[in-house]
C-alpha cells in the first residue's frame, strides 16, 4: 500500500478560511504546517506573511516574505509587501528600493504606487508622495491608505479642502485588520482637525 504525501491546498484553504474569519493564531498553524509539506510553496509563504501584517508582527512577515522572493524573485505582489513592511519597521530606504522594484515588474499594481507614496511622504518627498498616490487612486481606487496619504499630501500642501475628501473617501472605504488599527483612528483626528478649521 502506498501512502500519499500530504496535501499542501487544504491546509492551505484552511488557512484562508482562519485569516478571514479573524482566527489569526489557527490561520498561522495551518499554513505553517503547509510549509512543513511544501517550504517553497509560495501561496503559502504569502499567505503567512498576510497574518503576521495583521498581527502586527513585522518581523515574521519579513522573513515570510523574504523566503517568498527567494522562491519567486519576479512576483511584484512579494516585492509590494516587503516595501509595506520595511516601511513599517522604518526602513524607508529599503521601502523605497521595494516599491520602486514593484512598480518595475508591473507598473499597473497600485500597491506599489500606495507604498511607494507612504515612503516618500515619511522621507519629505510631498509632492512627489502626492503623484504616486494619485498613481495608486488611478490605478486602484478603493485601497483606503491611498487616499489616506493623499489626504497628508494635501494637507501639507494647504488643500484643505481635497485633503478633506481624500480622508473621507478614506474612512468611507474603511480600513482593514493591521490598518483599522494602525490608521483609522489618525485620518479621524486629522479630519477632525481640519473641519475644525
Amino acid at each position: 500500500v502506498e501512502v500519499s504525501p500530504p496535501a499542501v491546498e487544504p491546509r492551505v484553504g484552511l488557512g484562508y478560511t482562519y485569516h478571514t474569519l479573524g482566527n489569526l493564531e489557527a490561520a498561522v498553524a495551518e499554513f505553517t504546517r503547509a510549509l512543513e509539506i511544501e517550504p517553497n510553496n509560495l501561496t503559502a509563504l504569502h499567505a503567512l506573511g498576510s497574518v503576521y501584517i495583521n498581527m502586527g508582527d513585522m518581523d515574521r512577515a519579513l522573513v515570510q516574505y523574504q523566503a517568498a522572493n527567494g522562491v519567486s524573485p519576479d512576483e511584484a505582489a512579494v516585492h509590494s509587501a516587503l516595501s509595506y513592511v520595511y516601511y513599517h519597521l522604518g526602513d524607508l530606504s529599503a521601502a523605497e528600493s521595494e516599491a520602486l522594484e514593484t512598480i518595475r515588474l508591473d507598473p499597473g499594481f497600485p500597491q506599489g504606487h500606495k507604498n511607494l507614496a507612504l515612503t516618500y511622504y515619511a522621507q519629505g518627498r510631498v509632492d512627489e508622495a502626492l503623484a504616486q498616490a494619485e498613481e495608486a487612486i488611478g490605478l486602484g481606487p478603493n485601497i483606503p491608505l491611498s487616499h489616506y496619504v493623499l489626504g497628508l499630501c494635501y494637507r501639507d500642501t494647504g488643500q484643505t479642502e481635497q485633503a478633506i475628501a481624500a480622508f473621507r473617501r478614506a474612512l468611507d472605504i474603511g480600513f482593514q485588520d493591521f490598518e483599522e488599527r494602525t490608521y483609522r483612528a489618525q485620518a479621524e483626528a486629522i479630519l477632525a482637525e481640519l473641519e475644525g478649521d
